[in-house]
């Protein structure tokens, strides 16, 4: 094994047990279907229920392995890129859950919800992601606004704190008034 899972491992055990009553929750009834599209559809219900405890999960311990990264410069790199994997992970799911009901739709499956068509699919995708950008600048601007107090008289650490604080400010009101033009450009549809 590893030296490093060593230190992680108690840390997912503890999570595990956390989390074992919820998933066992969201899982029970699997297989209690009539029909073989029934049946793939509670699966994909299910493991939607799964990816998004691993999500969070994994979103967690990479904020922890990121706090405590300190100058440590490559583990500060292993949890951004488990948190960008996070991410892209939960989205890709997401989406494939969007494209199965979607296709549920066009065959005319009765258990298929929202069938609305391409441009409410691309409004609601469009809306998500710039709603995601949102935060993330919010998050930035928190972030900023920490490295500003810190610097402590360090004019670059100041500087950098400035940078981000308003690079955040005109990225968040960008993706606000994106989402406010693609919801006037869906009611003209």
């Amino acid at each position: 094994m590893f030296p490093k899972t060593k230190k992680i491992l108690p840390l997912l055990a503890i999570t595990g047990l956390v989390l074992l009553p919820h998933s066992a929750r969201a899982i029970e009834n699997l297989l209690n279907c009539s029909s073989i599209r029934e049946c793939i559809l509670n699966a994909i219900d299910n493991l939607l229920y799964i990816v998004v405890g691993v999500t969070v999960l994994v979103i967690i311990i990479a904020g922890l392995m990121y706090i405590f990264s300190g100058a440590n410069q490559q583990l500060a790199e292993r949890a951004k890129n488990a948190f960008v994997g996070a991410c892209l992970g939960f989205v890709i799911v997401i989406g494939a859950q969007i494209l199965i009901n979607q296709v549920g739709c066009a065959l005319g499956w009765k258990d298929a919800t929202d069938c609305e068509g391409a441009h409410g699919i691309v409004a609601r995708t469009i809306t998500f992601l710039f709603s995601i950008l949102g935060a993330i600048g919010i998050g930035g601007i928190l972030i900023g606004a920490i490295y500003y107090f810190a610097s402590a008289g360090d004019e670059e650490m100041a500087k950098k704190g400035r940078k981000i604080f308003i690079s955040s400010i005109i990225g968040t009101a960008i993706a606000l008034l994106a989402v406010v033009i693609v919801r006037q450009v869906e009611k003209f549809f």
